[in-house]
């Protein structure tokens, strides 16, 4: 069993003898002999960050869980069994992290307030691919999907991780039903997204938004004759809301009015973006591969950048942090006769730099017509069926780990 995590420091630049954090930018390697993958990142107090990510150790898949100072000095690093994907901090300082049927909470110091794996009422078949987001009133709402249903599951679960209630919206007799992002307006109402493939009509992207008694208020889907899917759910204050995915040729990014009308439509050249986030600004951040886009409210572009780490590397997250960035995903480095995955984090400045680094470049991008033009249509109403579920506690049990810092020679 390992118990020491190698971190590869390739840049540290502190602006000044008095900066503040949000001078501070760098790009750090974490590793260990094993495969190692970041996944995402949330902004903690003091500019310092938790990471959630993976690690394989003698076969065995764990969750990884780390907080990190300014600088990138870790503070606190455990190994949790719940595979997260994603991490987000509550209101009260505390973190939840999900991911596929398993969420856990977190207290500030990294102990686990409760870990849960779900599953379907009356049966031993799991819910899987969570999707959750804090509700205005309490505890959270989720979208997912049952094995062996055909739909998209949503509900709630309390702030003690329980499930309070859920609907099953079933689209078509196929298995290939997704639900994949969930967001709740300002009035409770609840707007979803997801994917489906029904039989004879192939792929879509199918979108809508019910009431907070979970009555369905109206739902679209959107088609092309490539194979499309979905990247990105984001609402805006006035009830607005914006979806981001890809057809294989394109990137797109659509801007709906809450009821669902189109009033915009951005179309990027195809990159393998995986992440697509709205600022409070107004502004959208683009991630995947190794390229960091930012575009301004009127869909300009603020800066794109190409980063190089290694022999290859892929971006998996960006949050804010300060006046800056922090980007995680993992880097393909070389390791003597063979190759290594490990985790890579960057703080970068508002430009989106690491000041002193030839590792990260300015490049173009281009602005398109869509090579396939989008269809979006409304559809008929979903069949809806009542299924609650039921948790299974996986205990707080976890191991400290020590990270190590050393030096690139």
């Amino acid at each position: 069993m390992r118990n020491i995590l190698i971190a590869t420091i390739f840049l540290t630049t502190l602006v000044g003898s008095l900066c503040g954090a949000s001078d501070i930018t760098w790009s750090h390697i974490y590793g260990t002999s094993d495969p190692d993958y970041g996944f995402d990142v949330s902004a903690f107090t003091n500019s310092s960050f938790i990471l959630v990510g993976r690690e394989k150790s003698n076969s065995i898949v764990n969750g990884v869980y780390a907080r990190f100072s300014a600088d990138g000095t870790p503070i606190w690093y455990k190994r949790y069994g719940t595979l997260a994907r994603s991490i987000t901090r509550n209101k009260d300082g505390t973190f939840f992290g999900v991911g596929y049927g398993q969420v856990i909470k977190l207290d500030s110091k990294g102990n686990a307030k409760w870990q849960k794996t779900y599953l379907k009422a009356g049966s031993t078949q799991y819910q899987v691919t969570f999707s959750l987001f804090p509700s205005h009133a309490s505890g959270y709402r989720a979208i997912g999907t049952v094995e062996q249903e055909r739909g998209f599951w949503i509900g709630r679960l309390t702030e003690s991780g329980e499930i309070q209630g859920g609907r099953l919206y079933s689209f078509c007799d196929a298995d290939t039903q997704y639900g994949q992002n969930v967001r709740e307006t300002p009035d409770g109402s609840l707007l979803y997204a997801g994917k489906i493939e029904c039989p004879g009509l192939g792929e879509s992207i199918v979108f809508g938004k019910l009431n907070a008694g979970g009555a369905l208020k109206w739902q679209k889907e959107i088609r092309s004759s490539a194979q499309i899917d979905i990247l990105s759910l984001q609402l805006a204050p006035n009830g607005n809301f914006f979806l981001a995915g890809t057809d294989l040729h394109d990137v797109f990014l659509l801007k709906f009015d809450p009821n669902g009308n189109l009033l915009h439509q951005t179309n990027l050249d195809f990159t393998p973006y995986s992440t697509v986030r709205r600022l409070n600004d107004g502004t959208f951040l683009f991630t995947g591969g190794n390229r960091f886009l930012k575009l301004d409210s009127n869909s300009n572009v603020v800066f794109n950048k190409k980063f190089r780490i290694g022999i290859h590397q892929n971006i998996s997250s960006v949050k804010v942090i300060d006046n800056g960035y922090i980007l995680t995903g993992n880097a393909l480095l070389p390791n003597e006769n063979t190759k290594r995955i490990d985790i890579w984090i960057a703080r970068l400045d508002q430009n989106g730099e690491v000041h002193g680094s030839t590792c990260v470049q300015e490049t173009s991008v281009i602005m398109n017509t869509p090579t396939i033009p989008l269809t979006i249509s409304a559809i008929p109403k979903p069949t809806i069926k009542r299924m609650g579920g039921y948790s299974i506690d996986r205990g707080t049990e976890s191991q400290d780990l020590v990270l190590t810092p050393v030096s690139c020679s």
